[in-house]
């Protein structure tokens, strides 16, 4: 599962010419991540993986998938 989120980073990146910022799991991915990799997330995953984490409906996504989108911004 990691080495397949790695991958999709480097051709992301090498598409686009930046890396991504968010990376696109449902539920059981991010259990099959948790069991295969526990110590990352001890802690912040987004720290951890450089993502952000967004969880989306199990029926919606088939692959984990990574994205860029524009920094948040502050609602004043």
């Amino acid at each position: 599962m990691l080495a397949h989120i790695l991958r999709q980073v480097h051709a992301f990146e090498r598409r686009h010419g930046r890396r991504p910022n968010v990376l696109y799991l449902n539920e059981e991915h991010l259990a099959r991540l948790r069991e295969a990799v526990p110590g990352l997330f001890h802690g912040d995953p987004e720290a951890q993986l450089g993502l952000r984490v967004a969880l989306v409906p199990d029926h919606m996504l088939i692959h984990p998938e990574v994205a860029w989108l524009p920094p948040r911004r502050n609602a004043a």
